[in-house]
């Protein structure tokens, strides 16, 4: 079994550097636990573990950590700061006090230990209230002028080198830690510095991120926001080629994260990648499928309440799939995906597109309401997937790491996965791609110059999680933009809008595409068109009154070759699917923001 450690035991394994998780090694371990106990006495035993023990960014032993954090001697820490730095070894990468999410961490459990030491009176209460209310000063906060800087995308780079050092390596978390900042190793990184250049200055505008962009100093917990950027291009397709994880001028290395750390809801912008494409996929809907937008009652919970409902509070009667998913309407995601789909069939599917959460099997989950969020990272490799024929890609930031004398470390190959057709993909994008060619509230903010692009937004309430997920040819780009305090805004100020997401996603991919010569989609697939009739599903005749010429897939599913028995006076008759040229589509109600997914339906 792989039970806890005493200090000795924990202590000998720092001696020997033995990481592996084996029976044997704890047997061994323990048998050395007893003969250094024979030979030191416990409080000698305890200043070994204090010099040797790991207390993050590379630093060993509480008096490194002490003189880095502090600026002191340990001997002239007082109980708070103690009790900080002992909370550090027990995970020193979650209590690392150099990054904000970190530190936060670090002095959570801070109090939980003057906490158990008050309960098992080893300090006096007013010890006690002193320490919990004392306010640390870190010495690392005082930056230096010309100390420099590492960007977001480095931060990324560092985690994930560490990560495979020990996954491919066998490393220990220390010892790759110790590889990375002090062996001189070469890491060949994704990243495109003019990209992640251009993306850094979009962050630093202040309207992208304030309605009110002179109110921002004053609110109490500004608005943030995290990017990555991935390649759709063939020859570094799936590379992630920018990010940035939060808003402003970044003021200190290796802080939180939000690009890759930030595990958000993400609101309708799940659609596509859980219900729509896997439907498409399995072939149980088309974009010509019609359903009935009315009450619905699919909260198995609650069986009388309606549920869910549209952000608009309205019901639209038969609309096809097409207008569903490009008006975002709730009651059909979650009647594709619990009647037509199952939430076990969706999950699959988005499991293969790097996103695992089989074991939230909730009807809301088709509006992204998940126990666990994801990242923007999660959602641009999700969506890169229909840029590109169906192919998912893992997200990387390196390719190789080579060490002092040249030798390769690691190689750093992306996995592939054909989760989706090409036709699929080709369907999904000429559905995302006309959501930001015809939707009014999207439009205006959305649209690149001289540049075809296709995305969905997502929308939690309150503005605390915003999303949009877009792509090009080029790029694909997904946007988180909200608050930190996922429990409710913590301002009345008219800060944010649901148009912030879709506003940053513009002003970057603009920059993005200036050089870039004009590209539309390519169909792939088993392409066909007919013109059908959008109040029925069936093939228009010339009476019907709404028409658009759809695309199907047709290694997916058939087309539909009988005319429109609503609007044609002679028996509905087969005939073979004729091409013509297509109607323009009719203009789009203006939706609300979209919706507050129920977590618990």
């Amino acid at each position: 079994t792989h039970g806890a450690s005493t200090i000795t035991q924990q202590v000998v394994k720092m001696m020997s550097g033995a990481d592996e998780r084996s029976a044997q090694r704890k047997v061994q371990e323990w048998e050395r636990a007893l003969e250094l106990e024979r030979r030191l006495s416990k409080d000698e035993i305890l200043e070994l573990f204090l010099n040797m023990v790991p207390m993050a960014n590379n630093l060993t032993g509480v008096q490194a950590a002490a003189k880095t954090y502090f600026g002191k001697d340990v001997s002239e820490l007082d109980l708070a700061e103690s009790a900080f730095l002992a909370g550090i070894p027990n995970l020193p990468s979650i209590y690392n006090p150099l990054t904000e999410y970190g530190r936060r961490n670090a002095m959570r459990r801070m109090r939980i230990i003057l906490g158990k030491m008050y309960e098992l009176e080893m300090i006096e209460y007013d010890e006690y209230h002193e320490a919990l209310n004392r306010e640390l000063v870190f010495v690392v906060d005082e930056r230096k002028e010309g100390d420099d800087v590492t960007s977001y995308f480095i931060d990324a780079v560092v985690a994930q080198v560490i990560e495979q050092l020990m996954l491919q390596r066998g490393y220990s978390y220390n010892l790759a830690q110790t590889a990375v900042f002090q062996h001189g190793l070469t890491i060949e990184t994704t990243m495109d510095q003019e990209a992640q250049r251009k993306a850094e200055a979009s962050f630093r505008k202040l309207e992208l991120f304030a309605t009110n962009a002179e109110a921002l100093p004053d609110i109490p917990e500004p608005p943030q926001a995290a990017i990555t950027i991935v390649s759709n291009e063939p020859a570094t397709r799936g590379e992630v080629v920018a990010l940035v994880g939060g808003f402003g001028d970044k003021e200190r290395s290796f802080i939180f994260n939000r690009a890759t750390q930030a595990y958000r809801q993400p609101g309708s912008s799940i659609k596509p990648v859980l219900v729509y494409a896997p439907a498409v996929e399995a072939g149980m809907i088309t974009a010509a499928s019609i359903f009935n937008d009315e009450p619905k009652f699919l909260d198995p919970q609650h069986p009388d309440e309606e549920w869910p409902v549209n952000v608009t509070r309205q019901h639209y009667g038969l609309v096809t799939v097409r207008q569903a998913l490009q008006q975002s309407y709730n009651t059909i995601a979650v009647e594709i995906y619990t009647e037509v789909l199952s939430p076990s069939t969706g999950l699959s599917y988005l499991r293969r597109l790097g996103i695992d959460r089989t074991n939230e099997q909730h009807p809301s989950g088709a509006l992204g309401a998940f126990g666990v969020g994801v990242t923007t990272t999660d959602m641009a490799a999700a969506y890169a997937a229909l840029a590109n024929e169906g192919l998912y890609t893992e997200p990387i930031l390196f390719r190789r790491v080579l060490d002092a004398d040249g030798n390769v470390l690691l190689e750093n190959k992306p996995r592939y996965d054909r989760v989706f057709s090409a036709g699929t993909a080709t369907v999904m994008t000429s559905i995302l791609e006309e959501t930001l060619m015809n939707t009014s509230w999207i439009t205006p903010f959305a649209q690149l110059p001289n540049q075809t692009a296709a995305g969905k937004t997502g929308t939690t309430s309150d503005q605390i999680d915003v999303w949009f997920c877009g792509y090009t040819p080029y790029y694909t780009a997904a946007v988180w933009y909200g608050f930190d305090n996922a429990n409710g805004r913590r301002t009345e100020i008219d800060d944010a809008d649901s148009r912030n997401a879709i506003r940053i996603w513009q002003d970057v991919m603009a920059r993005l595409h200036e050089d870039k010569a004009s590209l539309d989609f390519e169909e792939n697939g088993n392409i066909a068109r007919v013109r059908i009739c959008t109040d029925t599903g069936y093939r228009a005749v010339d009476k019907c009154p709404h028409q658009r010429l759809e695309i199907f897939d047709l290694d997916k599913s058939s087309v539909p070759r009988i005319d429109c028995p609503e609007h044609s006076r002679e028996e509905p008759e087969e005939t073979e699917p004729e091409e013509t040229v297509p109607d323009q589509p009719e203009p789009d109600p203006e939706p609300e923001p979209e919706p507050d997914p129920d977590p618990t339906p």
